[in-house]
């Protein structure tokens, strides 16, 4: 999957290390205790569940405690740490959608449909549309090293750029 964090340079990401290790996990590793530790004002040092899913295991309602946007050249792949919500947390997934098409239509078709949907569901999930609201928007979509593998899910994640939230941002209309 690919992630594009709007109003930023878009992150050229490979499936390459999905290639070698599979791009479908059922496989859920859940961690007895963790803390979060994101850096914000939101962070706590309590112990809450940590679960460890694949980042195609990624879906709507999920929050993660990790951006998952990766250094530069670097490709995201494998675990990624999700918690429930109501821990303290970088991004929400709130929105996503399964593309139809038969052919990969292409980088620019695929980013053209994701930035569609995330748009479409702003302004419903906060309750205020982007352009008023402080908070930031990143999606994840199938690229065609991805999705040769199956993938077809476009994903949208939203956070605060001030730091990590506790709870959900659906309603905050800020």
């Amino acid at each position: 999957m690919r992630p594009k964090i709007r109003n930023t340079s878009l992150l050229v990401l490979t499936c390459a290390a999905l290639a070698v290790t599979g791009c479908s996990s059922t496989e859920s590793d859940k961690s007895s205790t963790g803390t979060t530790t994101h850096g914000s004002a939101f962070s706590t040092t309590e112990a809450v569940d940590i679960d460890k899913v694949d980042v195609f295991d990624i879906a709507v309602g999920d929050c993660l405690i990790d951006d998952i946007v990766p250094a530069s050249g670097e490709g995201v792949s494998g675990d990624q740490k999700k918690v429930d919500c109501a821990a303290s947390h970088y991004a929400e997934v709130y929105a996503g959608k399964a593309m139809t098409e038969s052919k990969f239509p292409g980088t620019s078709a695929v980013e053209a449909e994701s930035e569609k949907l995330c748009d479409r569901g702003f302004a419903s999930f906060v309750g205020m549309s982007y352009e008023e609201s402080s908070l930031d928007v990143s999606y994840m979509f199938p690229t065609s090293d991805s999705w040769s593998s199956g993938d077809r899910e476009i994903l949208c994640l939203i956070n605060d750029p001030a730091g990590d939230t506790v709870g959900s941002l659906r309603g905050v209309a800020r």
